[in-house]
């Protein structure tokens, strides 16, 4: 949280509290009006107020107490030592739940060690007199800053002393890329261009540094310097690393790390989603895109983050529509597939602070179902133009198709038992099934098809059966005479 909006909610918390205390200790209401209020007597109220002033200062010490934790977010923060647990590990915090885990690498005393006071000691060195014969740290001496869950932009390294008091040249580097500054003779460099003088820039690259380095462009024996490190992309973790960047002598290094300035910047998470398939002739509403995103470890919410939508899908008939909520609207009608929908969310309190995620959404077919059918027995003599129709046991979605809403197809029709005889006949647009008039009897088979229009590669078949009955025929018994003969 920026400065002026901590001391703006902090002026608010005044107030409030103030105001309370009033309505308590003088009996104004909360929901009195402005003229009942100076109705009362202004003397009797700076009686109360300068009797329990003393009262009045530990209400606000605690409420400020409480409250403060809830208004940390980015922002510039102040961290000091919580703990050392050993030599070359410390801890800090800055009473806002957030810390800093510093680690040296060697674990040796003699190359890393910290004290309760956050005095940091770095000494990449060789055994010789000039250092009194100290035990060797052949190597670069890499400290790692580790936190709780939120991104360090940066940090800063206080009261550097003998940086560097011998003829070498101490240095620090990143391992990732990075800009270094200072406020006196301590210069940037770049590893893969170094200064002549910098003839041993090979260890620092061993060890992880990348981009630029930190050294002094002549030697002397500093005090009370200080110099900063702001990481390009703000991170969780880095590693600085130290060493002597000309020659094989010593490289020894002190600076303070509390209290430590650092800009920090809760971690934002935004996580891929995929929905449950929605079925695209009704659509329907995924759930919030946010429900799996997190800003500093706890739930993204409309309040702390701004949901940004990308561009949304383009179906080929319907649309899907991110909402400011984080849901997912399937316009009814929309077709069949499966679309993607980027977004970005970045924490209200700090708009540079963003993560991008993908929404999945998959439009799912609805059940379509042609089911068989069997009409008859039919006068085949007769005919019948509507024995059934083939359409009425057919479903979509679990309800009887609308015929404007499939295409029907016929893919075998009936055989004919003699050729150019009639047969039964499906009519596609209506489902309608009819037998000529003088059909021979006999048993007749259609198949069809039916497809979705919203999704024509969402098809059923099924097959008609018609039953063609002959016509009753009746010889009666005849009398005929008496004829004369």
């Amino acid at each position: 949280m920026s400065g002026k909006m901590h001391d703006a909610v902090q002026s608010i918390i005044w107030l409030i509290v103030l105001f309370g205390f009033l309505a308590t200790h003088c009996g104004i209401s909360l929901v009195q009006t402005l003229g009942k209020f100076l109705r009362r007597s202004c003397s009797e109220v700076l009686r109360t107020l300068l009797r329990d002033l003393k009262n009045l200062w530990r209400v606000v010490a605690v409420v400020v107490a409480l409250l403060t934790p809830l208004m940390a977010s980015a922002g510039q923060e102040t961290f000091t030592v919580q703990s050392v647990p050993n030599s070359y590990t410390m801890i800090l915090g800055d009473g806002n739940g957030n810390t800093i885990t510093v680690s040296g690498e060697p674990t040796n005393s003699n190359c890393f060690s910290i004290t309760s006071a956050g005095r940091v000691t770095m000494f990449a060195s060789i055994r010789q007199a000039a250092v009194n014969f100290t035990t060797a740290c052949d190597r670069s001496i890499v400290m790692t800053f580790t936190t709780n869950g939120f991104e360090m932009g940066d940090v800063l390294f206080a009261d550097i002393d003998d940086m560097d008091g011998f003829t070498s040249r101490d240095s620090f580097a990143a391992n990732v890329p990075g800009t270094w500054s200072s406020t006196t003779g301590l210069s940037q460099y770049s590893l893969t261009s170094p200064p002549g003088f910098a003839d041993e820039v090979g260890r620092l690259i061993a060890s992880g540094g990348v981009g630029n380095f930190l050294a002094r462009d002549s030697v002397n024996n500093p005090s009370d310097d200080q110099a900063r490190f702001v990481l390009d992309t703000p991170a969780t973790t880095f590693q600085i690393i130290q060493d002597d960047v000309q020659g094989t002598r010593s490289a020894r290094m002190f600076f303070t790390l509390s209290p430590l300035p650092v800009f920090i910047i809760d971690l934002i998470a935004a996580i891929d989603d995929t929905s449950p398939p929605i079925i695209g002739s009704v659509g329907g509403t995924t759930s919030s895109v946010l429900d799996n995103d997190t800003l500093a470890g706890s739930p993204a919410t409309q309040t702390n983050v701004t949901l940004t939508p990308g561009t949304a899908p383009a179906p080929t008939a319907g649309s899907l529509t991110m909402n400011p909520d984080g849901t997912i609207t399937v316009a009814p009608g929309t077709t069949a597939g499966t679309y993607t929908y980027n977004y970005e969310i970045c924490e209200t309190a700090f708009s540079t602070n963003c993560a991008t995620a993908t929404a999945t959404v998959v439009v799912a077919t609805a059940e379509i179902l042609a089911t068989d059918d069997s009409f008859g027995p039919t006068n085949g003599l007769t005919g019948d133009p509507d024995v059934g129709n083939a359409f009425d046991n057919d479903t979509l979605n679990g309800v009887a198709v609308d015929s404007a809403e499939i295409t029907a197809a016929v893919l075998t029709p009936a055989t004919p038992l003699t050729p150019g005889a009639p047969v039964p006949a499906l009519d596609p647009v209506t489902g309608t099934v009819s037998v000529p008039a003088n059909t021979p009897a006999g048993s007749y088979t259609i198949s069809y098809e039916i497809c979705e229009d919203l999704n024509p590669a969402n098809c059923s078949d099924a097959e008609i059966t018609v039953e063609v009955a002959t016509a009753e025929i009746l010889a009666t018994d005849d009398s005929f005479g008496p004829a004369n003969g």
